[in-house]
């Protein structure tokens, strides 16, 4: 048997393999410009936010969903609807910023034409709420003048008694305990409430 000190020593003929000449790798196919700011579809930047959602972008999304469920919609929107969303908008926001923005934004603030099965009315209104946006400001002149005097009413509600006017039923049948009130003179120093 050999010993460790042979084996470490023995030599050992390494193989030889031919070697290869180095291929020429064909030139380098000319393509167009690519943006490398994108990003996956369904990854986004983490170090930007994306621009805030407007009225526009909302009537987007609801004139999306309308083509694409009908009058069959339920308010549930899966992950593969942004997709198809982004193919016919044309948008470039993530399909996460999308899904966040209905599941987060859009549900709370038109649920009431969500759950009712309204969505008509939801875009006609988000179309006038558009328009009245877009619809210039009237000049300042044209305002009232202000007069320097604070605002005035004549409408003020009447002031709620602290003491109730009519008895209620536990106050006729037993009697009110006796207060002392320091305001009154001394033969009145008890009364009745």
């Amino acid at each position: 048997m050999a010993s460790i000190e042979e084996l470490l020593n023995r030599k050992v003929p390494f193989a030889t393999y031919p070697k290869e000449e180095p291929r020429e790798l064909p030139p380098p196919i000319p393509t167009p410009k690519q943006d490398t700011s994108v990003t996956f579809d369904d990854q986004s930047n983490t170090n930007t936010k994306s621009a805030p959602y407007t009225l526009s972008d909302d009537l987007s999304i609801f004139n999306v969903i309308v083509k694409y469920y009908g009058d069959g919609f339920h308010g549930k929107i899966p992950w593969s609807f942004w997709q198809t969303y982004k193919r016919v908008s044309g948008s470039t926001r993530s399909n996460s910023s999308l899904y966040h923005h209905w599941n987060g934004s859009m549900k709370k603030k038109y649920e009431s034409f969500i759950t009712t099965g309204r969505l008509s009315e939801c875009i006609a209104w988000l179309e006038t709420a558009i328009q009245a946006e877009r619809a210039p400001m009237p000049p300042i002149g044209d305002m009232l003048p202000h007069t320097g005097m604070p605002l005035m009413h004549m409408r003020s509600q009447p002031a709620v008694p602290l003491v109730p006017l009519v008895p209620t039923v536990v106050q006729i049948e037993h009697p009110s305990p006796l207060i002392r009130n320091a305001s009154f003179a001394a033969p009145f120093q008890f009364y009745q409430m």
